[in-house]
């Protein structure tokens, strides 16, 4: 099982050790190794009271759940007491070094204070600007190096140290909010080289104390299709809660990639595109990009992994479904309205064969009925042509209103004008009649209007 983010802590630690090295030779001694803890030596001071770091790092000794987190946070080193103690372990230890430490995890990247003595053997925790290290910072604590120095013994420094470092905080305080764990896993072939566009990005069903880790087995994690994984059945990483950015490989073997289904659909959009002038150029364009990738992939062969064809097919067959047909050509319709409109039914003996087809006209068709559209026209031009004038001696038949262009005011169309109150009811009758064609004729520029609005 792969410990990466503990590999990367002691990575650190020892980076910094290395940087805070002086130019003459040294050496370095845990202070451990003679039987001396400086837990012993070390207290933190919170909110003006002192606790000492032992207590800190037992698990519900110290609670600060309830003190202000923005409270600064300073170190008392017990330095007369530590140095009995070493001196009585044989060693000459002076003062606390400067290249003393403290850093913090709250994501894959450790924040690193130093110590600056403001007194009596008490020390700021600063950060590289200068800022002083609150409650909530010092919760994920994970790092704590305490140097000290013994003088020059003419061949070199003896320095001494104390030390603890943690993937999970270090200090118990019941402070650290519960945080998810999160990675991302990347699935490596033999050759130990990414797999293009594989990798899968893991978080935690349940939170957990910032700093601990739970255990992902690489089996259980979900496979994109095409790979298996090829690693140890036992395999995994133990990923921490609230840590972000941490990457783990993921051993895995390709499975042979099937295209067939992937090709009928090349073929579909191909002959699609052949009438790429019925549909909207928008849709048009979105198909053609569809297709380039599923060509591309084609070409690569048994390269390409099967969940990258699968979902080239899923983005093919979106972008056909999506595609929407042009509108129809409505110019013949346009012209038929217009000579329609351009008549006086009051001249013909009978007007209603031009109504009934303009009534039939429908608007918004797209292109796969310009049939159904040209038929409308062809009815309207055969009704008027139909058309016979009134002679002189000819009976008189009601007729329609004139057709005319609506208004803009069209709060009333439709509506049927009450008779004037004539006394004459011999001719109610026929006044009925004449109101009813009337009425048919509203409802014909009721269309006409729709022609209008469509035909802008």
């Amino acid at each position: 099982m792969k410990l990466k983010k503990l590999g990367k802590v002691f990575f650190v630690c020892g980076l910094l050790l290395g940087m805070h090295t002086p130019a003459v030779m040294a050496k370095n001694y845990n202070i451990a190794d003679y039987g001396v803890s400086y837990h012993d030596y070390v207290s933190f001071v919170v909110a003006g009271k002192e606790y000492e770091m032992r207590d800190l790092m037992e698990a519900g000794k110290v609670d600060l759940s309830g003190v202000d987190r923005s409270a600064e946070v300073t170190m008392q080193v017990d330095i007369d007491g530590l140095n009995q103690a070493l001196e009585d372990a044989g060693k000459k230890p002076q003062a606390v070094h400067q290249d003393s430490y403290i850093s913090r995890y709250e994501s894959s990247k450790p924040t690193v204070y130093h110590l600056d003595l403001i007194g009596d053997d008490t020390y700021a925790i600063v950060d590289e600007d200068n800022e002083q290290m609150t409650l909530e910072e010092f919760a994920y604590v994970s790092t704590v190096l305490l140097y000290l120095d013994t003088a020059w013994d003419g061949t070199s420094v003896n320095r001494y140290y104390g030390i603890d470092t943690k993937t999970a905080g270090i200090f118990h305080i019941n402070v650290a909010e519960k945080k998810y764990a999160n990675a991302r896993f990347h699935f490596v072939d033999a050759q130990n080289s990414k797999v293009e566009y594989a990798s899968y990005a893991y978080t935690s069903k349940e939170m957990g104390e910032h700093g601990t880790t739970t255990l992902v087995k690489y089996k259980d994690l979900p496979m994109p299709e095409g790979l298996v994984y090829a690693g140890p059945e036992d395999g995994g990483a133990y990923i921490t809660y609230g840590y972000k950015g941490v990457e783990h490989d993921v051993l895995v073997i390709k499975e042979e990639t099937d295209f067939s289904a992937l090709q009928e659909s090349v073929k579909e959009a191909e002959a699609l595109l052949q009438n790429a002038q019925i549909y909207e150029e928008d849709g048009v364009k979105k198909l053609q990009a569809a297709l380039l990738t599923a060509q591309i992939l084609l070409e690569k062969g048994q390269a390409a992994i099967q969940f990258e064809v699968n979902d080239a097919k899923d983005a093919l067959d979106l972008a056909m479904d999506a595609l929407v047909y042009v509108k129809a050509d409505y110019t013949k319709v346009n012209a038929a309205l217009e000579k329609a409109m351009a008549l006086d039914p009051s001249d013909y003996q009978d007007f209603s064969a031009v109504k009934e087809a303009i009534d039939k006209v429908i608007f918004d068709l797209d292109i796969t009925k310009q049939k159904q559209v040209d038929a409308m026209a062809e009815a309207i031009f055969h009704a008027i042509d139909q058309l016979k004038e009134k002679e002189d001696d000819a009976q008189i038949v009601p007729q329609p209103s004139p057709i005319t262009p609506p208004q803009q005011n069209t709060s009333n169309q439709g509506a049927i004008t009450p008779a004037p109150n004539t006394g004459d009811t011999t001719s109610a009758g026929m006044y009925l009649a004449f109101m009813m064609v009337s009425a048919g004729m509203a409802g014909a520029l009721y269309v006409k209007r729709a022609w209008e609005k469509k035909a802008k």
